[in-house]
This record gives structure tokens, C-alpha cells and sequence, in this order.
């Protein structure tokens, strides 16, 4: 029972630094009194400009969209890996003149002829390549 309570405190203490932090997460408040337009810092609609090297929201969009194209990447390679299994499945039993042994992932059984090791690095460097692309695509076409 002691070993339970040891491996329970480190997830108690998560939670209450947890609840404790959520108040400080909220920022400035508008009360009722207070309407958006008398708290801008800025009055007019001219943009504030910065010295030179000194722009934060560029640094802070770059880190956004690579952060994204990373996250984005990522879960497209579990597609990208099926559709390359499936091509090169597909290439192989039709460069094999349409032997059974060779068939695609669907009609494979276990005669089937099996896949090189060379060939399943070179399978999953294609669909790591395609992943990174769909990423760094949807990082440029992004708003």
C-alpha cells in the first residue's frame, strides 16, 4: 500500500501546481467599467514601428509556422507511409507480370514474397520525404 501513495504524490503535487498556475494563466481582465478601446495602448490606427532586428512578431510567426509544419508533418507520415507501401507494392506486382506471389498489401497471404530490408528503408525514407513536404507546404500556403 506505502508503494501506491509514493507513486500518487509526484501526480498531487502536478495537480495542485496545476490548479494553483490556472489563475495566473489569465492575463489582464476587462471589468465592466473598462471597454477594449480604453485600454489600447495605441489611439490611432498607425502601426508602431520597430528599430531594425527588433521585431518580435516575425520571430515569434517563424517559430509558429515551423512548429506547425513539424506537427503537420508528422501526422501525415502514417498516410504517406501507407499510400508508399501501397505503390510500391502495386509497382512491384505489376513489374513481376501480375505473379500472386507479388501482390498488394489487400491480397497478400502468407506465400506472399516478402519485402527486402534495403527496400523498407527505402520505403519509409520516401514517406518520411512526402511527410516533411505535405509540412513545409502547408507552412508556406498557410494564412
Amino acid at each position: 500500500m506505502r508503494r501506491g501513495k509514493t507513486r500518487a504524490a509526484p501526480l498531487l503535487v502536478i495537480a495542485v501546481l496545476a490548479f494553483l498556475a490556472a489563475p495566473m494563466r489569465g492575463g489582464a481582465k476587462l471589468y465592466a467599467q473598462e471597454t477594449p478601446a480604453s485600454i489600447s495602448p495605441a489611439a490611432t490606427p498607425i502601426p508602431i514601428t520597430y528599430a531594425a532586428g527588433t521585431e518580435p512578431a516575425k520571430a515569434k510567426d517563424a517559430g509558429k509556422k515551423a512548429w506547425r509544419a513539424i506537427v503537420t508533418g508528422a501526422g501525415a507520415f502514417p498516410f504517406a507511409y501507407f499510400y508508399t507501401n501501397l505503390v510500391f507494392d502495386s509497382v512491384r506486382f505489376v513489374s513481376n507480370g501480375f505473379n500472386v506471389q507479388y501482390a498488394p498489401w489487400p491480397f497478400k497471404t502468407q506465400y506472399s514474397a516478402e519485402v527486402s530490408v534495403s527496400e523498407t528503408f527505402i520505403r519509409l525514407g520516401v514517406s518520411a520525404g512526402l511527410s516533411a513536404v505535405v509540412g513545409i507546404l502547408d507552412a508556406v500556403v498557410q494564412r
